[in-house]
């Protein structure tokens, strides 16, 4: 190549000052080391200014994240309360009779073998009251459905304002209620049965006076099974109603000499 070729024209080297301002200064060239750092500073501002502006940006949407995170786990947390809330009900639901409001007959059963195995294991008293209200069916005739339906209820809020806490009222079939009294012997299971039955033939009644007739049975170490204690309970409010209504039985006197732990109640 030739040395002319190598020669850069006036006008192209004034284009290059122009537009190349970062062009590398021949040898011998005096160099401006103030544009030198001028450029220098305003690269390194631009540097710094896209970094913030990219450091700002990724902080934003890192708050935007956390607050949708926060959003997202107070609906959860809100969703959480409302299936536990629910899964309540439905256990309440399939626990509970739908027309008193007391337990419900599948669930009387499971408490009562609880407490036949707490009895057992401890030595414990346990005693059952069963109750039938007195001449349901000539009311229901009479007075129909709905009136019969007021009476149950009404029957079922007796029952379950009258006893403890650690008792168990449910609804046993039709008109008929069942209540397990747990730490309670035969003596204590009577006078419990002589307050509600009072308590029920007392109370206020809109169409007729209601009353009911108990059967009340005891667990005894000979018993194999909680159909057992149902069995004497039921036997025991046939014995009542066979006397006549508003009556209470045991099955003490069902029971022979040998079984008599102790005393009948007086």
């Amino acid at each position: 190549m030739r040395a002319d070729d190598q020669k850069v024209s006036p006008r192209g080297r004034d284009a290059a000052d122009a537009g190349g301002g970062g062009r590398r200064p021949s040898a011998g060239e005096p160099v401006d080391l103030d544009a030198l750092a001028d450029r220098a500073v305003r690269s390194l501002r631009g540097d710094h200014a896209a970094r913030h502006l990219e450091r700002k940006w990724l902080q934003q949407r890192l708050e935007e994240q956390i607050i949708r995170m926060r959003d997202v786990n107070m609906e959860l947390e809100s969703q959480q309360h409302e299936l536990a809330a629910a899964n309540a009900r439905l256990g309440m639901l399939a626990q509970t009779d739908d027309l008193t409001g007391l337990k419900n007959h599948r669930t009387f059963h499971e408490r009562l073998a609880e407490e036949i195995q707490r009895a057992v294991r401890y030595d414990l008293p346990l005693s059952l009251l069963l109750l039938d209200v007195d001449s349901f069916k000539s009311y229901n005739d009479m007075f129909g459905h709905p009136a019969s339906d007021l009476v149950l209820q009404q029957v079922a809020q007796i029952l379950q304002t009258n006893i403890r806490t650690s008792d168990l009222a449910a609804r046993y079939g039709g008109e008929e209620f069942v209540i397990v009294l747990p730490h309670t012997a035969l003596e204590g299971a009577c006078r419990i049965a002589e307050n509600l039955r009072r308590a029920i033939e007392e109370a206020c009644w809109p169409e007729r006076p209601i009353t009911a007739s108990f059967g009340v049975a005891s667990w005894t170490l000979d018993m194999a099974h909680a159909t057992a204690l149902i069995s004497q309970a039921d036997e025991a409010l046939y014995l009542s109603k066979r006397n006549g209504t508003t009556a209470l039985a045991t099955s003490w006197s069902m029971l022979p000499e040998s079984r008599r732990r102790r005393r009948p109640p007086e």
